[in-house]
């Protein structure tokens, strides 16, 4: 090769170097731009929901067919013992936790409210879709939210313009929750607990359960998955309120999934990644989002099932921080 042809070819490549590295800086200027304004500014940490999917180091989720064998478990009383089934709302599709009783379930609050918090057309027709594809309707007049909460004190609600996607207000993130009664009781469950965590209990394992994956599995076969994962940090929302940020693997249709301490939810999944002090997305600070259970999700609970959760444990995270179950 003559020193002419090398100095070219030195050339083309120094030249596709530049071009990559331009298009990252795009890339790059582009995630920072998408952010609203509040979440650009270095005072205020802002959630993102890009189709609830982070898959955060190796994929850490397994099959339930996979934890049960593990664990010398039939599959039915794996069914049992975590009674989250999918959510089926028009062509969305969730996560529903039964808790405390089994006609009770626990959901995310974007999965039933359109971009302006108000209640989806197809509300009416949703469904808990059992293992075995019966569904259970939804008991009229039941609904508690938090989203009703946050309208009652005027807060805001709506939707992200800069990136299209629906997803509930950056200031009343801790309010994404509701709790609905079915119209008949699901068979062969053991219901799950609720408890808030604690601030000194941060950098705990749990247990994430998911009817399915928009992001594990093939195409037609996205099975039920369980993963373990923990508990990294937290955050504080715009209206004072706190979330969890945990590095748990989610994808599409796992908004609601709960995060297990044994049998007792201390949590549920809402979203997928997190950009700290309005800074680009980066892998290193991209976490799952939870919403932490709360004095709020207690009560409206109690009002569906004349049942509180388990009892002594303060709540938290929330702006109520002193209030205990009474």
């Amino acid at each position: 090769m003559t020193t002419h042809d090398a100095m070219s070819k030195l050339g083309k490549i120094s030249c596709c170097l530049a071009v990559c590295v331009a298009i990252a800086q795009t890339l790059s200027f582009l995630e920072y731009s998408i952010l609203p304004a509040s979440a650009q500014s270095k005072n205020h940490s802002v959630t993102k929901n890009f189709h609830l999917a982070a898959v955060l180091g190796d994929e850490n989720r397994i099959t339930a067919d996979e934890y049960a064998k593990q664990r010398g478990l039939e599959l039915s009383t794996l069914q049992r013992i975590y009674p989250t089934r999918s959510f089926i709302c028009g062509g969305n599709k969730s996560q529903a936790n039964i808790v405390l009783q089994s006609d009770v379930i626990l959901i995310t609050a974007h999965a039933i409210y359109d971009d302006q918090c108000q209640l989806e057309k197809q509300f009416k027709n949703c469904v808990l879709r059992d293992i075995n594809g019966e569904n259970y309707e939804i008991e009229s007049g039941s609904l508690k939210s938090g989203i009703q909460i946050a309208l009652s004190m005027n807060l805001p609600c709506g939707i992200d313009d800069a990136t299209g996607h629906t997803r509930i207000h950056d200031s009343i993130r801790e309010y994404d929750w509701a709790v609905l009664k079915l119209e008949k009781r699901v068979p062969n469950v053991s219901p799950y607990q609720i408890r808030a965590p604690l601030i000194s209990e941060q950098s705990k394992s749990y247990t994430v359960f998911a009817t399915s994956a928009a992001n594990f599995g093939k195409r037609g076969n996205r099975p039920s998955n369980f993963q373990s994962c923990s508990w990294r940090n937290s955050f504080e929302t715009l209206s004072g309120g706190y979330m969890m940020m945990t590095d748990c693997d989610v994808g599409g249709w796992m908004s609601g999934a709960p995060l297990l301490a044994g049998n007792v939810i201390e949590g549920i999944q809402v979203s997928g990644t997190v950009a700290e002090n309005g800074l680009p997305f980066e892998s290193r600070r991209r976490f799952s989002t939870a919403l932490p259970v709360s004095k709020d999700i207690d009560n409206a609970l109690f009002e569906l099932t004349g049942k509180r959760g388990m009892r002594g444990i303060k709540f938290a995270l929330t702006t109520r921080t002193t209030e205990e179950f009474e």
